[in-house]
């Protein structure tokens, strides 16, 4: 059983690539072709045993290879197209051999070398090269800061360049691939698989042979074929949507990232029958819920379930679920009937009512948006510069030692603490004081110096996107001298400079919230409620102050796509020229 299951995930997951053979229109010979049927379906059972033996050790896509059955299921098909056996074992396959197809080897190995090689355009070592300017945290050793190195930027230019003419893969060609081998072979599935719901008494044995020594034969009947279908419909909806609008740079530079997101360019647009594939992707979507219905019914109705691989079971599959499955494709259909409604605080305030919006899905499927940055307020792009980060948590201290000489002992016991705290999003420092010092004129404030130091310099840090300082005194106040001994514990979350990159920024033309109109505020119908742009922004909770005149943009995704060359003022922010690199005691 389990093997069987994990064969089905593969099936579902695998997207095929291979040639609509084009089916022979001469006399049938249903027993000739059925006898190449049962040669193709041994060969199935070799390259299935195969495959299971050798899926642990498996190294490249390639290594996945079902073409011999596949070639003989389609000459069974040649000698006769109703062949039940050849269309179900044609469409199986099919979906077995995308990794054989030359083209799909081309786009893969292309992307493949381009993120092995990756690191060819980053400066790999920022510190290597680089002269210490001795600057540390106030008061807690040597060590700390050093400058991007030379070398670094040189290397920076280098590999600009080298990215700029090797040509690297782009996602249009992914969505190309889909567009050209994938959804045709896809159809192609459908088409063999459509052929067998007409007969529902139709079953393909997974033989002793195909699963592994000690397994008994099990029936693929027309439950396991709709739910496949179900897969298939599904991979071409999903097929279908990715290939409508246009999702990807056609480069790597800063020129890209302003051609990406200046409205009226085609990121996020419709490419060309876009809006046909929209549609396609609908159809494919309520076939899906068709064929799940169909295989909710058939196996209700089943009762020649000895080996089969799904069957009804107390306690684990009922009739009662069945049904519920049939009510969840209905609630589905009714989705794009009459659009889906949720009551929410959609603007989070308790001053406000709950207001209920619909969502009409059906407009995204039969009146795409041909431009979703058409929808935004006005703006314009320019890029600037930045620096990545890895952060790293530190711990660490210092100790305080303070001497304070006092005339007579007070009676008790005394204490003072402090805890200093911020975050990057924060407005301020959290700070906590607590202390129960004798009012005679001594100050406790004054062993605060170390402390004050720490969080004045963190906060002037960019670096630096979390610390806490604390400190703790407790003991008694006697006549004459007074060690005051203490620890200040610090921890940071510190930044080590690991590559610079570009980032988009975004300059809307309004200079205020009042001016700050969405284009197409009902998202071309998609929620009706939203009538107008003041409509949108009241039940969003929009407030004038939410309003920021740039909005940046970091194209820093963790990989080596964008990168940039040290900030030369363009853009908002310029990050500090000296890299944090280490923290020496």
């Amino acid at each position: 059983m389990q093997k069987i299951t994990g064969l089905n995930i593969i099936v579902m997951f695998f997207l095929a690539v291979g040639c609509d053979q084009v089916l022979d229109e001469g006399e049938p010979d249903p027993v000739a072709s059925q006898a190449m049927a049962d040669s193709a379906i041994g060969a199935f059972e070799d390259e299935l045993r195969s495959f299971t033996d050798s899926i642990y050790v498996i190294d490249s896509p390639y290594d996945i290879d079902f073409t011999t059955s596949n070639a003989i299921f389609k000459e069974a098909l040649l000698l006769d197209p109703n062949n039940l056996d050849a269309n179900f074992g044609a469409g199986l396959t099919e979906m077995l051999i995308f990794t054989q197809d030359q083209d799909f080897k081309a786009v893969f190995d292309a992307w493949e070398a381009f993120i092995d090689t990756g690191s060819l355009f980053v400066a790999e070592d920022l510190n290597k090269g680089s002269l210490s300017l001795g600057l540390s945290l106030p008061g807690m050793g040597g060590g700390g800061f050093q400058p991007l190195s030379k070398r670094a930027v040189a290397a920076t230019y280098l590999n600009l360049y080298k990215l700029a003419v090797s040509n690297p893969p782009i996602i249009g060609d992914i969505q190309d691939l889909v567009e050209s081998l994938f959804i045709p072979t896809l159809e192609y599935i459908a088409e063999r698989f459509e052929l067998l719901d007409d007969s529902t008494d139709y079953t393909f044995t997974i033989t002793s042979e195909m699963q592994g020594a000690g397994e008994s034969p099990k029936d693929l009947d027309m439950t396991e074929i709709y739910l496949l279908e179900v897969g298939v419909h599904l991979l071409l909806a999903f097929s279908d949507a990715i290939v409508a609008y246009n999702v990807g740079p056609n480069a790597y530079d800063s020129t890209a990232i302003i051609d990406w997101l200046s409205q009226g360019s085609g990121f996020m647009s419709l490419r060309s029958g876009g809006a046909t594939r929209m549609a396609l992707s609908k159809a494919a979507l309520l076939t899906a819920a068709d064929k799940l219905d169909a295989a909710t019914l058939f196996l209700e109705a089943d009762t020649d379930t000895a080996n089969d691989i799904i069957k009804l079971m107390a306690g684990e599959l009922t009739v009662a679920d069945l049904q519920e499955v049939r009510d969840s494709t209905d609630s589905f259909r009714e989705m794009f009937d009459t659009g889906i409604s949720f009551t929410e605080d959609w603007d989070d305030s308790l001053d406000t009512p709950d207001e209920e919006l619909t969502f009409d899905f059906n407009v995204l499927f039969t009146a795409p948006i041909s431009d979703f940055k058409s929808i935004l307020p006005v703006y314009t792009v320019s890029v600037g510069r930045d620096t990545s980060y890895d952060y790293q948590w530190v711990e660490d201290s210092v100790q305080v030692n303070e001497v304070i000489n006092l005339p007579l002992t007070i009676p008790g016991a005394f204490y003072f603490s402090l805890h200093y705290e911020y975050y990057d999003d924060w407005d301020s420092a959290y700070t906590f004081i607590d202390h129960n010092f004798p009012s005679v004129g001594l100050d406790y404030s004054q062993f605060f110096t170390k402390a004050d130091s720490l969080k004045d310099y963190f906060m002037a840090q960019d670096n630096i996107r979390h610390w806490d300082v604390q400190l703790y005194w407790g003991g008694p106040l006697l006549q004459g001298d007074n060690l005051i001994s203490f620890t200040v514990y610090v921890n940071y979350d510190w930044g080590v400079a690991d590559f610079l990159y570009y980032t988009g920024i975004i300059t809307f033309a309004a200079n205020d919230a009042t001016d700050w109109i969405f284009q197409v505020a009902n998202l071309n119908g998609l929620i009706p409620q939203f009538t107008t742009d003041a409509d949108l922004k009241r039940i969003l909770g929009f407030r004038d102050d939410y309003f920021e005149k740039e909005l940046i943009i970091p194209f820093d995704f963790g990989g080596d796509f964008y990168k940039a060359l040290p900030p030369d003022g363009l853009g908002r922010r310029r990050p500090s020229m000296l890299v944090p690199w280490a923290f020496v005691r």
